[in-house]
């Protein structure tokens, strides 16, 4: 999970990456 400064592509990225972890 890489810590962007956008907010937009940070939630994109939790969204994705939380999503990986319950897959």
């Amino acid at each position: 999970m890489a810590a962007k400064t956008t907010t937009d592509d940070s939630n994109s990225s939790s969204s994705s990456f939380e999503k990986r972890l319950t897959t």
